[in-house]
């Protein structure tokens, strides 16, 4: 039997780009786990499939929807009309992004990764033929969400909850100009990593993490950077250098025999640099991790002088 993945209560309408149109309607809204979709109305049920819709931007007069602000709307398939769909925002979110994940799963693309570590361009890095794949893991309460790129033997994990920003992008490739996805992330160490993504359906692709990002109110990184600032942050050359090598990946405790300083002294800089908010202490014996603040300040300083990791 086919698992309900989403269910709530909303209104719908249908709306044709000629101006015709319903009422707002009261109904029940599932999304089952064989891609089928029904809209149980008081009045009327329909069924759709995920394949046959497509979340759009499409600007809808506010002579048609009135007072209602909060909807997604989906072009129909094969006809001039939309289903425009109001509910509860975290609801209405899940729904396109779930929708676009039947339309996106095992979908070939073309991944550039690592393009990015830390703020540092990687040289040599070639372009990798990848399916991508997502799996979705029902937890208490929520879902864990990840995308997965399979380039042959080699396997690249993403859960949504470690994208950080993503936009669209143009490169050129083999002498031809092609749109991207630029998609940033975090490790396990809170390194982050950029990998630029070549697909087909990159509007989709784009669609799935505008709606995560909007449904859990994640601030994109221009956002989050704009909120920070800089002006108390003062710097010696050997104060960069430890928050480079902690940017980079490099274990705390293992930072002074790098960069051939003495134990005493990097911990007095860790202690200025928490003070500055760029370090958190997360145990005893100075083992510390960078802020964000001191993630993008990281960033910030590489891209003025132009250093690379």
């Amino acid at each position: 039997m086919d698992k309900t993945l989403i269910s709530f209560d909303g209104k719908y309408m249908i709306y044709s780009q000629y101006g015709v149109k319903e009422e707002w309607n009261d109904a029940r809204i599932y999304l089952f786990s064989n891609g089928q979709i029904i809209i149980k109305g008081l009045m009327k049920e329909y069924k759709l499939r995920c394949k046959d819709i497509e979340p759009v931007d499409k600007k809808i007069p506010p002579s048609a929807t009135g007072l209602v602000t909060m909807f997604e709307t989906y072009k129909i398939k094969q006809k001039d009309i939309f289903l425009l769909i109001h509910g509860d925002k975290k609801d209405i979110k899940k729904l396109t992004r779930f929708i676009c994940y039947f339309k996106i799963s095992n979908e070939l693309c073309y991944i550039l990764y690592p393009y990015m570590i830390g703020g540092a361009i990687q040289k040599n890095v070639k372009w990798k033929k990848s399916i991508l794949e997502v799996k979705l893991k029902r937890l208490p309460g929520k879902f864990e969400e990840k995308l997965i790129f399979r380039c042959g033997n080699d396997i690249i994990t993403i859960p949504l909850e470690k994208v950080i920003d993503f936009k669209k992008d143009k490169i050129t490739v083999a002498k031809k100009e092609v749109d991207v996805l630029n998609l940033k992330f975090l490790d396990e160490k809170n390194v982050s990593y950029v990998m630029l993504i070549y697909i087909l359906n990159l509007n989709i692709l784009y669609k799935i993490l505008e709606s995560y990002f909007d449904e859990h109110d994640i601030k994109r990184e221009e956002e989050v950077v704009e909120e920070y600032s800089y002006e108390d942050v003062e710097l010696n050359d050997k104060e960069e250098q430890v928050l480079y090598a902690l940017y980079s990946g490099i274990n705390p405790l293992e930072v002074h025999s790098l960069l051939g300083l003495d134990v005493g002294e990097v911990e007095k800089i860790y202690d200025k640099l928490i003070e500055l908010k760029l370090l958190k202490l997360v145990r005893l014996r100075k083992e510390v991790e960078l802020t964000s603040k001191g993630k993008y300040f990281v960033e910030k300083i590489m891209k003025e002088k132009g250093t690379k990791i």
